[in-house]
């Protein structure tokens, strides 16, 4: 989503430069053992949108994993695929029922984006 909360279709360079910067920072927070709670927002978009592959975002649970479950992971976003699924403790499907987007209300800073 760009700055005003408007969206743009194409992935450009630095949305993949962001998205690597994001898989780092959770590789070092997994090795910290410092927290209590990561969540990978939107993680699961990450790999629908191809700004990840499914192969990085499993390595981060491998790695969750090596470190004898340092934290509570939590990752969010849509289209789970089944090695995923069988891997994790607990899925949650959301679903859109009523959304104040649907009336014309844009994206608001700090909520949406």
């Amino acid at each position: 989503m760009m700055p005003d909360g408007t969206f743009r279709f194409k992935n450009e360079p630095q949305d993949f430069a962001e998205a690597e910067r994001g898989v780092q920072a959770a590789r070092a927070f997994i090795e910290s053992n410092k927290l209590d709670l990561l969540i990978l927002d939107e993680g699961l978009a990450a790999v629908a949108y191809n700004l990840i592959t499914k192969e990085t975002l499993m390595s981060l649970i491998d790695l969750w994993e090596a470190n004898e479950r340092p934290c509570e992971l939590v990752i969010s976003g849509h289209k789970i695929w089944d090695e995923l699924a069988e891997r994790v403790d607990l899925i949650t499907e959301m679903r859109k029922v009523k959304h104040y987007f649907d009336e014309g209300t844009p994206a608001r800073l700090g909520v949406e984006f």
